[in-house]
């Protein structure tokens, strides 16, 4: 099996989903991978791999931030768009306000 396959595999398998419901440290990580996968693999990747469960961690805390932020507000996406965005728009740079609106569309309770 090529290098390239085993990364093509490694990266369509790990998603935000699994990382969060798995993840409990560095020993539930390598036993999420060996479940399947060889050791040999996890040791020919683990840069790789540990860039990716660093950058889904990083993607996930984010995400909680945008909704504690949204939260916070107390005014529901729904019944005032303008003024939630508005609002968290003091919070967060102007380049990420699409990210924000969109994990608060998906994630946000009743938005």
């Amino acid at each position: 099996m090529a290098h390239s396959d085993i990364q093509i595999r490694i990266s369509q398998n790990i998603n935000y989903q699994r990382i969060k419901s798995t993840n409990s440290g560095a020993s539930g990580n390598k036993q999420m991978l060996l479940a399947e996968y060889s050791q040999a693999e996890i040791d020919a990747f683990r840069e790789h791999i540990d860039t990716c469960i660093a950058d889904v961690s990083e993607e996930l805390n984010f995400r909680n931030f945008v909704l504690e932020a949204y939260d916070k507000i107390g005014i529901k996406l729904a019944a005032d768009k303008a003024s939630v965005m508005r609002k968290l728009s003091t919070e967060f740079p102007r380049a990420l306000m699409k990210k924000v609106f969109s994990l608060i569309s998906r994630y946000g309770n009743g938005y």
